[in-house]
């Protein structure tokens, strides 16, 4: 896997590079030169290339990409932001190294970039921290107007405006059509929205030694891979059986909700559990098994609802008839039992517990109904079963309604939440979930003892210690109705199987947004729904040779 730093990570290897025998001067040099090479490959026979740089080291590499081009007989205009006077370091040693090379200084306007030229974005790197304002906004705006009018945007490090450590722009920032990462990725080019302002990305080797990243401190932040999946995924020996994979159980499911237990209970399966049993009430329990014979049931038993009668036999007032149940019965549609209660209480505890022995791992949440008690359950049950478990849906719903359920848990967790159900875990709002999605997967993993998996474009784990995984894996037509639940049973299988809580979270993210990937030639992003990942999963698990 490789990593992905944040502006200061990424500042402690470039300063550590001279101890390790590289000067900042050569790393300038080669990262200019790989951004001339990207530029070159962007830019036709008769394309012209401007750059514009900014007054920092982000403009040293665009003072080098000018040089190098016009070494090779480009034509190069290049306006620099700032007084040339002012500049220091490796950026002014580069601004000096301009004279006589060729290529053209001064205010590049309007009318200078036609369609086919290539627009060098070297005004800001990692080291952004507010909005651009005056001059330099100006000329975000300016390039925007350019690209819009054919020409082609290439980014040295960052679009100018992203923020390198949460993918959040400010205002104005640049749409790159290509971005060259120098050294290492950014972590805000891994995550969305950061991910599509830089278009095209491209990790470019400026020649770091390996010995400079022992400078690095803080929680590491890496891309999920191929490799490392398939070297966390353990061979199956020919003198095996279903025992020797581990059984799931999978609480989930209720009235009108049974498709949640079928997907959850089938993504264990096409993780390879192998065994797997639902636990619901007996209607849902009946219709999620009917969707796959290779699901085992057991029954939670329907309860009553409390009488009407209090302990002294007093009758209590009947309850008002609302709006909406009004109108369901005068639509003759089916109404909600007055005599039955469905919702996961203490009293579906024993049952819980004895369908959790001797089970390798553990769903609960996909559709089960919520009430009042349903925290304390959560809280009994992780207090109690060794087994791992995952929480998902509405099993994180509950624990948002009360966190001390997740305060003493007796094995792994694995937390599923997407943006929505985080931002309930965190009494946030869904947008402060999206702006800081890193950094409040980490402390919620840091404060809860679990392995968060943050759902969403860019999925991310977060482990208890901070270190960020980031899936690359998935595609716009997962966003649809029971693809966490098929996640949540495929994260259970490869606990089950013996993988440790992050390694099945790392594992499970990857595989299930792969299966999606794999699925979308056939189905398209408008056709693709939770039971084609099913069929997904065994293409990826054939792919990897599992």
């Amino acid at each position: 896997m490789k990593r992905a730093l944040t502006a200061e990570q990424m500042r402690a290897v470039d300063g550590a590079s001279p101890r390790h025998g590289v000067s900042t001067t050569e790393l300038m040099e080669h990262a200019g030169e790989a951004l001339a090479v990207r530029a070159l490959v962007l830019g036709g026979a008769e394309a012209r290339f401007f750059v514009v740089a900014g007054p920092g080291n982000n403009g040293g590499d665009g003072f080098v990409v000018a040089r190098r081009l016009a070494a090779r007989g480009r034509r190069v205009f290049l306006e620099l932001l700032g007084e040339a006077e002012r500049l220091k370091g490796d950026a002014a040693l580069n601004w000096g190294r301009l004279a006589g090379s060729g290529a053209s200084v001064g205010p590049i306007v309007k009318g200078d970039v036609r369609a086919g030229d290539v627009i060098v974005d070297a005004i800001f790197g990692t080291g952004l921290t507010r909005a651009p304002e005056g001059r330099f906004a100006e000329v975000i705006e300016r390039i925007a107007a350019w690209r819009q009018g054919g020409a082609t945007v290439l980014a040295a490090d960052l679009p100018s405006g992203l923020d390198g450590d949460t993918g959040q722009p400010f205002s104005p920032c640049v749409q790159a059509d290509a971005t060259v990462s120098l050294g290492f990725a950014k972590l805000g080019q891994a995550i969305e929205p950061g991910l599509s302002l830089c278009g095209e990305l491209e990790i470019a080797d400026i020649g770091i030694p390996p010995a400079a990243e022992s400078a690095l401190s803080g929680p590491a932040a890496w891309l999920i891979d191929a490799e490392a999946v398939t070297a966390r995924l353990p061979r199956r020996g020919a003198n095996t059986h279903k025992g020797s994979f581990g059984h799931v159980l999978v609480v989930a499911g209720s009235h009108g909700k049974s498709g949640a237990a079928a997907l959850s209970g089938l993504g264990a399966l096409r993780g390879g559990a192998g065994l797997v049993t639902v636990c619901s009430r007996a209607d849902a329990l009946a219709e999620a098994q009917a969707h796959a014979p290779e699901l085992m049931g057991t029954v939670l038993e329907q309860r009553s609802a409390p009488s009407a009668y209090g302990q002294k036999g007093a009758r209590r007032a009947p309850r008002a008839e609302g709006p909406r149940r009004r109108a369901q019965r005068e639509q003759g549609r089916p109404q909600p039992s007055a005599r039955s209660d469905s919702t996961l209480s203490l009293a579906d505890l024993p049952a819980l517990l004895e369908a959790a022995e001797g089970k390798q791992a553990i769903v609960i949440g996909p559709g089960i109904p919520r009430g009042d008690e349903t925290p304390a359950v959560l809280g009994r049950l992780l207090a109690q079963v060794k087994a791992p478990m995952v929480l998902d849906a509405d099993a994180l719903n509950a624990v948002a309604d009360d966190r001390r359920a997740l305060s003493g848990h007796a094995s792994a967790v694995v937390l599923t939440p997407h943006p929505g159900e985080m931002a309930r875990l965190m009494g946030t709002t869904t947008a402060e979930i999206q702006r800081r999605r890193p950094a409040l997967a980490r402390e919620l993993a840091a404060s809860s003892g679990a392995v968060v998996v943050l759902k969403g474009a860019r999925t991310l784990v977060a482990a208890p210690d901070g270190t960020l995984f980031i899936n690359p894996t998935g595609n716009p037509g997962m966003a649809t109705a029971g693809t966490g639940d098929v996640l949540s049973g495929v994260i259970a299988a490869l606990l089950a199987q013996g993988l440790t809580a992050l390694d099945a979270a790392i594992v499970g993210v990857w595989a299930h947004g792969r299966a999606g990937d794999l699925m979308l030639p056939e189905r398209g992003q408008l056709g693709l729904i939770a039971s084609d990942l099913l069929v997904g999963l065994g293409r990826v698990w054939a792919e990897l040779g599992r």
